[in-house]
C-alpha cells in the first residue's frame, strides 16, 4: 500500500509540472523587429540581437525580472549583410511597463559592447513586423 502511495504522489508531481509546461502558450503572437547592424562606415557587422526585459530607463537584464512563466529572451543573429529578424516579443501581462530593450552586440570587441533601443509594445498590434532601420555601432575609443 505504501509503495502505491509513493507512486501516486510522484505521478501527481510530474503531472503538476509537466502538463502546464507542455500546454503553456504565450498570450499573443508577439511582434517582430527587423533591421540592420552596421559600423560607422556602413559595413555590416556580425552581431547578436536580443530583447531584454526592462523595468526602468537605463535598467535592463537578460534575467526574467518580471517572473514571466517559461520566458526565454528573444535572440537572433545578423546575416552576412548585417540584417536581422527578431521574433517573439510578447506583451506579457506580468511585464508592467510593456517594454523591451533591444540590444545589438557585435562579435568584434573593438566596437561598443552593445547598442540598444527601447520598444514599447503598447504602440504595436499583435503580429506586427516593425522595421527599425539601420543601427550604427561605433568603435570603442581606446
Amino acid at each position: 500500500m505504501q509503495n502505491w502511495l509513493v507512486v501516486l504522489v510522484l505521478v501527481g508531481l510530474v503531472a503538476t509540472v509537466a502538463v502546464p509546461a507542455a500546454t503553456y502558450q504565450p498570450p499573443d503572437e508577439g511582434i517582430t523587429i527587423t533591421g540592420r547592424v552596421v559600423n560607422a562606415e556602413g559595413e555590416p557587422l556580425p552581431a547578436t540581437v536580443s530583447a531584454r526585459q526592462t523595468w526602468g530607463r537605463g535598467i535592463s537584464s537578460t534575467e526574467n525580472y518580471w517572473k514571466v512563466p517559461h520566458w526565454r529572451m528573444p535572440q537572433t543573429r545578423t546575416d552576412r549583410d548585417g540584417y536581422f529578424e527578431l521574433q517573439g516579443l510578447h506583451n506579457y501581462p506580468q511585464m508592467e511597463n510593456h517594454m523591451y530593450y533591444v540590444v545589438a552586440r557585435p562579435d568584434d570587441t573593438s566596437y561598443d559592447r552593445f547598442t540598444g533601443f527601447y520598444v514599447d509594445l503598447t504602440k504595436y498590434e499583435d503580429g506586427a513586423v516593425v522595421d527599425w532601420g539601420t543601427i550604427v555601432v561605433n568603435r570603442t575609443p581606446r
